[in-house]
């Protein structure tokens, strides 16, 4: 079964009108690469000053790297098991995480897609100026702009409702 990110957005439409929110959860196809070239910089920055004799700072610096490449690998496996941070979208507004919430009611508008093409992301900009924008990007929905015009058309369904 895959994932709602990887859905059109035809499955987006049904799934909030029948359930009244759609969950994006992390896309594991989309972190997989970034989880598998972590990895590898740990081996080789391990395996490399081991493999030149290099000088004890060397090995040093090495295993400082090392370890914190650990814990960062270990931070994108829970994120690869769990699916987090998701993306819901519901009646009441956007939700990115456990902590960031957006009201359609102080949503102002959409940004532009921008960005590489495996990190594309724009901004759901906030009415309230001198708050920060909620920056959407590719780890939870595959084609980004298809999910921004969704996104809008969402928002003026709601603010045309009365309902933002």
């Amino acid at each position: 079964m895959t994932v709602m990110g990887e859905r059109p957005a035809a499955a987006w439409t049904d799934e909030l009108r029948r359930t009244g929110r759609v969950v994006f959860p992390l896309r594991r196809r989309w972190m997989l690469p970034l989880f598998l070239s972590q990895v590898l910089a740990v081996v080789l920055a391990v395996l490399l000053p081991l493999l030149d004799g290099a000088p004890s700072p060397g090995v040093v610096g090495a295993l400082v790297f090392a370890a914190v490449y650990a814990v960062l690998i270990g931070i994108g496996v829970f994120r690869l098991v769990a699916q987090r941070p998701a993306v819901v979208v519901d009646h009441d507004g956007i939700r990115y995480g456990r902590r960031k919430f957006l009201p359609w009611s102080a949503i102002g508008g959409l940004g532009i897609v921008i960005g590489a093409p495996l990190e594309r992301t724009f901004l759901v900009i906030r009415r309230d100026l001198s708050r920060k924008n909620l920056r959407l990007s590719q780890r939870n929905v595959r084609d980004l702009q298809e999910f921004r015009q969704w996104l809008g058309a969402v928002l003026v369904e709601r603010q045309t409702s009365g309902q933002a």
